[in-house]
Protein backbone atom coordinates (compact mmCIF):
# COMPACT_ATOMS: atom_id res chain seq x y z
CA UNK A 1 0.00 0.00 0.00
CA UNK A 2 1.19 3.33 -1.01
CA UNK A 3 0.18 6.73 0.89
CA UNK A 4 0.89 10.19 -0.05
CA UNK A 5 -0.80 13.27 1.53
CA UNK A 6 -3.01 15.22 -0.78
CA UNK A 7 -1.83 18.78 -1.95
CA UNK A 8 -2.51 21.26 -3.96
CA UNK A 9 -0.72 22.16 -7.28
CA UNK A 10 2.26 23.83 -7.19
CA UNK A 11 3.07 23.12 -3.36
CA UNK A 12 6.38 21.16 -2.88
CA UNK A 13 6.08 17.02 -2.70
CA UNK A 14 5.56 15.23 0.06
CA UNK A 15 7.02 12.15 1.68
CA UNK A 16 5.83 8.87 0.27
CA UNK A 17 5.05 6.12 3.19
CA UNK A 18 4.74 2.58 1.47
CA UNK A 19 3.61 0.09 3.63
CA UNK A 20 3.04 -3.25 3.63
CA UNK A 21 2.42 -6.29 5.38
CA UNK A 22 3.65 -9.69 5.12
CA UNK A 23 2.98 -13.09 7.73
CA UNK A 24 1.45 -10.69 9.72
CA UNK A 25 4.52 -8.32 10.00
CA UNK A 26 4.37 -4.94 9.00
CA UNK A 27 7.36 -3.11 7.02
CA UNK A 28 7.43 0.57 6.14
CA UNK A 29 9.77 1.89 2.88
CA UNK A 30 9.99 5.76 3.38
CA UNK A 31 11.73 8.28 1.56
CA UNK A 32 12.51 10.27 4.78
CA UNK A 33 12.20 9.26 8.69
CA UNK A 34 9.47 8.25 10.54
CA UNK A 35 9.01 10.67 13.37
CA UNK A 36 10.88 8.35 16.04
CA UNK A 37 13.87 8.74 13.88
CA UNK A 38 13.35 12.35 12.77
CA UNK A 39 13.26 12.87 16.80
CA UNK A 40 16.47 11.33 17.30
CA UNK A 41 17.85 13.05 14.56
CA UNK A 42 16.53 16.38 15.74
CA UNK A 43 18.51 16.07 19.23
CA UNK A 44 21.78 15.43 17.46
CA UNK A 45 24.87 14.14 19.23
CA UNK A 46 25.15 10.35 19.39
CA UNK A 47 21.32 9.93 18.16
CA UNK A 48 22.19 10.56 14.91
CA UNK A 49 23.50 7.79 13.66
CA UNK A 50 21.59 5.60 15.67
CA UNK A 51 18.33 7.06 13.96
CA UNK A 52 20.31 6.42 10.16
CA UNK A 53 21.01 2.86 11.65
CA UNK A 54 17.28 2.18 12.28
CA UNK A 55 16.07 3.35 9.13
CA UNK A 56 18.40 1.23 7.43
CA UNK A 57 17.21 -2.19 9.38
CA UNK A 58 13.79 -0.54 8.55
CA UNK A 59 15.23 -0.85 4.68
CA UNK A 60 16.49 -3.99 4.91
CA UNK A 61 13.57 -5.72 6.27
CA UNK A 62 11.25 -4.77 3.19
CA UNK A 63 10.17 -7.81 1.46
CA UNK A 64 12.48 -7.73 -1.56
CA UNK A 65 9.45 -9.39 -3.68
CA UNK A 66 7.37 -6.24 -3.15
CA UNK A 67 10.10 -3.99 -3.59
CA UNK A 68 10.72 -5.25 -7.01
CA UNK A 69 7.41 -5.20 -7.94
CA UNK A 70 7.47 -1.53 -6.70
CA UNK A 71 11.03 -0.63 -8.94
CA UNK A 72 8.69 -1.43 -12.20
CA UNK A 73 5.18 0.12 -10.81
CA UNK A 74 2.36 0.37 -13.54
CA UNK A 75 -0.50 2.07 -12.63
CA UNK A 76 -2.45 1.83 -15.43
CA UNK A 77 -2.65 -2.00 -14.60
CA UNK A 78 -3.03 -1.71 -10.92
CA UNK A 79 -6.44 -2.68 -8.62
CA UNK A 80 -8.62 -1.38 -6.15
CA UNK A 81 -10.48 -2.28 -3.73
CA UNK A 82 -13.46 -0.16 -6.09
CA UNK A 83 -13.58 -0.19 -9.76
CA UNK A 84 -14.79 3.76 -9.92
CA UNK A 85 -11.64 4.03 -8.27
CA UNK A 86 -9.07 3.17 -9.97
CA UNK A 87 -11.41 4.34 -13.12
CA UNK A 88 -10.79 8.46 -11.21
CA UNK A 89 -7.44 7.30 -10.59
CA UNK A 90 -6.22 7.01 -13.93
CA UNK A 91 -8.53 9.67 -15.32
CA UNK A 92 -7.55 11.96 -12.92
CA UNK A 93 -3.42 11.46 -13.48
CA UNK A 94 -4.26 11.92 -17.68
CA UNK A 95 -5.36 15.50 -16.62
CA UNK A 96 -9.03 14.62 -17.69
CA UNK A 97 -11.52 17.32 -16.19
CA UNK A 98 -13.97 16.10 -13.38
CA UNK A 99 -16.99 15.73 -15.71
CA UNK A 100 -15.33 12.83 -17.64
CA UNK A 101 -13.51 10.91 -14.55
CA UNK A 102 -16.49 8.17 -14.99
CA UNK A 103 -15.49 7.91 -18.36
CA UNK A 104 -13.23 4.57 -19.67
CA UNK A 105 -9.32 5.25 -18.67
CA UNK A 106 -7.12 5.54 -22.03
CA UNK A 107 -5.25 2.22 -21.97
CA UNK A 108 -2.10 4.73 -22.33
CA UNK A 109 -0.98 7.89 -21.59
CA UNK A 110 2.25 10.29 -20.93
CA UNK A 111 0.80 10.74 -17.12
CA UNK A 112 0.88 7.41 -16.77
CA UNK A 113 4.37 6.53 -17.77
CA UNK A 114 5.58 9.98 -15.21
CA UNK A 115 3.47 8.92 -12.68
CA UNK A 116 5.31 4.89 -13.60
CA UNK A 117 8.85 6.58 -13.36
CA UNK A 118 8.52 8.72 -10.32
CA UNK A 119 7.06 5.92 -8.06
CA UNK A 120 9.51 3.41 -8.94
CA UNK A 121 12.02 5.89 -8.20
CA UNK A 122 11.04 6.57 -4.82
CA UNK A 123 11.28 2.93 -4.13
CA UNK A 124 14.61 2.43 -5.55
CA UNK A 125 16.10 5.71 -3.53
CA UNK A 126 14.28 4.90 -0.25
CA UNK A 127 16.09 1.23 -0.70
CA UNK A 128 19.39 2.50 -2.14
CA UNK A 129 21.62 1.40 0.72
CA UNK A 130 19.74 -1.75 1.63
CA UNK A 131 19.74 -2.81 -1.94
CA UNK A 132 23.83 -1.79 -2.22
CA UNK A 133 24.25 -4.01 1.23
CA UNK A 134 23.24 -7.23 -0.54
CA UNK A 135 25.08 -6.65 -3.78
CA UNK A 136 21.97 -6.57 -5.97
CA UNK A 137 22.36 -2.88 -7.10
CA UNK A 138 22.75 -4.07 -10.63
CA UNK A 139 20.77 -6.82 -10.31
CA UNK A 140 18.37 -4.67 -9.66
CA UNK A 141 19.11 -1.90 -12.05
CA UNK A 142 18.79 0.53 -9.64
CA UNK A 143 20.98 3.22 -10.92
CA UNK A 144 18.83 2.87 -14.37
CA UNK A 145 15.52 3.21 -12.43
CA UNK A 146 17.00 6.69 -10.05
CA UNK A 147 18.46 7.75 -13.25
CA UNK A 148 14.84 7.62 -15.41
CA UNK A 149 13.32 10.64 -13.38
CA UNK A 150 14.02 13.50 -15.49
CA UNK A 151 11.40 15.22 -12.73
CA UNK A 152 13.36 15.11 -9.64
CA UNK A 153 14.85 18.53 -8.76
CA UNK A 154 16.15 17.93 -5.40
CA UNK A 155 18.17 14.79 -4.02
CA UNK A 156 19.97 14.03 -0.11
CA UNK A 157 21.57 11.11 0.32
CA UNK A 158 23.09 9.88 3.73
CA UNK A 159 25.71 7.01 3.45
CA UNK A 160 25.94 6.57 7.06
CA UNK A 161 24.87 3.63 7.49
CA UNK A 162 27.07 1.84 4.89
CA UNK A 163 29.71 4.02 5.54
CA UNK A 164 31.99 0.42 6.06
CA UNK A 165 31.16 -0.88 2.93
CA UNK A 166 30.83 2.32 0.67
CA UNK A 167 33.66 1.38 -1.95
CA UNK A 168 34.25 2.27 -5.34
CA UNK A 169 32.20 0.13 -6.72
CA UNK A 170 29.09 2.05 -4.92
CA UNK A 171 30.39 5.23 -5.60
CA UNK A 172 30.06 4.47 -9.31
CA UNK A 173 26.40 3.02 -8.59
CA UNK A 174 26.36 6.08 -6.81
CA UNK A 175 26.90 8.33 -9.46
CA UNK A 176 25.08 6.32 -12.68
CA UNK A 177 22.42 7.01 -10.12
CA UNK A 178 21.74 10.39 -10.57
CA UNK A 179 19.47 12.20 -12.41
CA UNK A 180 20.09 14.41 -15.38
CA UNK A 181 18.09 17.43 -14.10
CA UNK A 182 18.96 17.50 -10.60
CA UNK A 183 19.40 21.55 -9.57
CA UNK A 184 20.28 20.64 -5.38
CA UNK A 185 22.56 17.76 -4.63
CA UNK A 186 23.44 16.88 -1.33
CA UNK A 187 25.75 13.80 -0.19
CA UNK A 188 26.42 13.04 3.21
CA UNK A 189 29.63 10.67 2.75
CA UNK A 190 31.61 11.06 6.27
CA UNK A 191 33.59 8.00 7.51
CA UNK A 192 33.15 6.48 4.22
CA UNK A 193 36.59 5.72 3.66
CA UNK A 194 36.99 2.42 1.61
CA UNK A 195 36.17 4.45 -1.91
CA UNK A 196 39.23 6.35 -3.24
CA UNK A 197 40.17 9.11 -5.96
CA UNK A 198 38.68 6.45 -8.71
CA UNK A 199 35.61 6.62 -7.13
CA UNK A 200 35.37 10.58 -6.60
CA UNK A 201 36.38 10.38 -10.25
CA UNK A 202 32.83 8.81 -11.01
Amino acid sequence: QQSEPRMERGQAPMDLDIATCSEKLGAQLLTGFTDAEASMVQKGGQWQPFAHSMRYLRQCSFPLEVLKSGLAVRVEKAKASKEEDRVHILNAIAGREVEALDETPFSEHEGYNRVNIELSAKFAWASWQAIASKGITEELSIPKVCRQNVWMKTLEFDAGAIRDSFDDALMHALAASLPPNLERCVLALAGCKEFTDAGLAA
